[in-house]
């Protein structure tokens, strides 16, 4: 798994005593549950919100790592794409 993220270029970072799996692409951050199965996966979409720092579950499930990385994979490079091409919507906030 780790050799696949290395291979993408995407960082990430995992800590013994917290469970998560932090990945980060250029268009958003990930958190991974390494300790539920089937896997759940958590999001922070930096492009419709570039300011979040709050992650919402995806609505799916994975039974591997291999699994949870393509998905990953796929999503981010789809949100790319359509960022580039100026197809996606962003959400603004006032900070108090």
């Amino acid at each position: 798994f780790r050799q696949q993220l290395d291979s993408a270029g995407y960082p990430y970072e995992y800590y013994e005593n917290d469970s998560y799996f932090y990945i980060d692409t250029p268009v958003g951050k990930w958190k991974i549950d390494t300790v539920t199965n089937p896997i759940k996966l958590e999001h922070i979409n930096l492009v419709n919100n570039p300011h979040a720092k709050k992650y919402h579950e995806q609505p799916r499930l994975f039974l591997s790592f291999t699994d949870t990385f393509d998905y990953i994979k796929r999503h981010d490079e789809s949100l790319a794409e359509r960022k580039e091409k100026g197809r996606v919507f962003v959400k603004f906030f006032s900070q108090p």
